[in-house]
């Protein structure tokens, strides 16, 4: 949201004038960000950490604390390093 210039009021990015004091509002350019797909190496990790957790949550049997924490950390580890590496695997494609 934003606001009009000349009397201040709340402007959406829909509106083509001010709806308190009637001024027509610049054009803003719309900008369409590209995202990039998910690799599949990344859908198989949200998929595994969803398996784990429903399975620490429905099993009779817990898990001890530290074992928890040690898959959740190389579920996230394995993650971090497949965004870095698709990270830097689209750099190099720029140059």
């Amino acid at each position: 949201m934003g606001r009009c210039s000349s009397c201040n009021g709340v402007v959406t990015k829909q509106d083509s004038q001010c709806y308190m004091c009637g001024q027509r509002l610049p054009k803003r350019a719309r900008v369409a960000v590209a995202t990039k797909p998910l690799s599949p190496l990344s859908n198989v990790l949200f998929m595994g950490s969803l398996a784990f957790t429903a399975y620490c949550w429905l099993t009779p049997h817990k898990l001890p604390l530290t074992v928890s924490i040690a898959i959740s950390g190389v579920f996230l580890a394995l993650s971090f390093l497949d965004r870095q590496r698709s990270k830097n695997s689209g750099q190099s494609d720029k140059h």
